[in-house]
């Protein structure tokens, strides 16, 4: 092959492979770039050798899906985290209308209190920890 072929052919390739990446990416698939130690290295030779999968893409790709297996895809961690954030903050909120009461306790009637608790909620309450 001649330099004008070889340009030719590393265009293509090139072509090629930055076409596949953007299938990829549209697919919200991804590559990964994986460094392996030698102990790990040496565990992907013996899974290969073991038969377990014909390369190394394969094996890893059986090992990701069997370890996806077991893990729920309804694990919502995110949602998790803002439910035990809105009850620490109904908590908070509670703990400072007692506040509110015990501080009202001075006053004659139980309306006036529950009045100036509803007003001091209203004008002044906000929620701590939620932008």
């Amino acid at each position: 092959m001649g330099a004008k072929e070889d340009r030719q052919f590393s265009n293509l390739t090139t072509q090629r492979q930055k076409t596949y990446l953007e299938r990829l990416k549209s697919s919200k698939g991804r590559r990964v770039v994986v460094d392996l130690g030698p102990e790990l290295a040496e565990g992907l030779d013996r899974l290969i050798a073991s038969g377990y999968g014909r390369s190394q893409v394969e094996v890893i790709r059986k090992a990701l899906t069997e370890a996806c297996d077991g893990v729920s895809r309804e694990c919502d961690c995110a949602s998790e985290i803002e439910a035990v954030l809105r009850e620490a903050i109904a908590l908070e909120r509670a703990a400072y209308v007692l506040r509110l009461r015990e501080r009202a306790a001075d006053f004659k009637t139980p309306e006036a209190c529950g009045e100036l608790v509803d007003e001091v909620l209203a004008q002044t309450y906000k929620p701590v920890g939620l932008p």
